[in-house]
């Protein structure tokens, strides 16, 4: 199974009748995942028809472009301590 028909999958398992979401179409045409990506992330409007009728096209890049939406209209950079794990507790496996 690809990775779309194991989530969509899950998520018609889990959800069923708790969500009109048709999970399982998402995973028989890939295109209706792009149709519904289309409806809410800007750039991606008529993604289908795009793909098939423009050789490229560019997609909004805040970052690229160098727009921050912060008080000061940089970019916030912050450094996150890397999580220490033991591994020692896993020789009694082996």
């Amino acid at each position: 199974m690809s990775d779309v028909a194991i989530l969509a999958n899950l998520a018609h398992v889990t959800l069923g009748s708790r969500t009109a979401t048709r999970w399982l179409g998402f995973a028989a045409d890939y295109n209706l995942i792009r149709d519904a990506i289309s409806k809410v992330i800007p750039g991606f409007e008529n993604f289908n028809a795009r793909l098939g009728s423009e050789k490229f096209f560019y997609l909004p890049n805040a970052a690229k472009q160098r727009i921050f939406k912060t008080s000061s209209g940089k970019a916030k950079l912050t450094v996150c301590p890397i999580p220490k794990h033991d591994l020692c507790s896993l020789t009694n496996f082996f």
